[in-house]
């Protein structure tokens, strides 16, 4: 195995780039500036996150390789459009993506579904809607996702049955009701739910914990933390 040369722009960074052992669940820690020529050791993994308040033109993420990255991290900026997701939609090594707090669309979905070795994806804070869950379907890594925020509602939770390996979901303060009980049911992998501050009272919750009985469910009534 060889080492790796990542090329960015030349004249001032995008970013930071960190790095751990290929493989471990090592922290990550620092190691170069997202400028110029960088090179990656042979043993090593990368995770970039990309600055907030960096401008540049997002066509230079098409010029890495597919395996350049495994992480990568965009987020709490109006600089992450729909069209600037179509330039990782080729890094088939992405492991995990965040691109929370920013202004991506379902469309963004649609440019991610190729990533199917992605284990997990936080969305939340961003314009997510039912729609864009359909193209989840085709990431079956997919472990854990949160959708923070995001204008999901029940109609949209039947798309999870699809994911085969789906233990952490994250619901928390989206409009979903009572009536995600039985879709959510369905998911029998999940390990971890959810569902502060959304419209599922108590008899709904109480429910859930039946029927997912090996879930554990973050739930909130007011007065009240489960």
């Amino acid at each position: 195995m060889q080492n790796r040369v990542l090329r960015f722009l030349p004249d001032h960074s995008i970013g930071e780039l960190q790095v751990r052992t290929i493989g471990s669940s090592e922290d990550w820690v620092e190691f170069a500036e997202a400028k110029g020529e960088i090179n990656i050791p042979a043993s090593k993994e990368v995770c970039l996150n990309v600055s907030a308040w960096a401008v540049f033109d997002p066509s230079i993420f098409s010029k890495l390789e597919p395996d350049a990255l495994s992480v990568f991290e965009w987020v709490s900026t109006s600089y992450v459009t729909d069209d600037a997701i179509k330039h990782i939609e080729h890094l088939s090594g992405l492991h995990g993506v965040a691109l929370w707090e920013t202004g991506i669309t379902d469309e963004a979905l649609w440019h991610l579904r190729q990533l199917s070795d992605l284990r997990w994806l936080d969305i939340g804070d961003t314009n997510i809607t039912d729609n864009g869950l359909a193209y989840l379907k085709e990431l079956a890594s997919l472990d854990y996702l949160s959708l923070l925020s995001d204008q999901i509602t029940d109609r949209g939770l039947a798309h999870f049955e699809k994911l085969p390996k789906l233990s952490h979901l994250d619901l928390g303060w989206t409009p979903i009701t009572d009536q995600a009980v039985e879709p959510l049911s369905r998911v029998r992998s999940l390990r971890r739910l959810r569902v502060y501050e959304t419209r599922v009272t108590e008899v709904g919750y109480k429910e859930l914990k039946r029927k997912l009985r090996e879930c554990r469910i973050s739930f909130y009534h007011p007065h009240r933390y489960i």
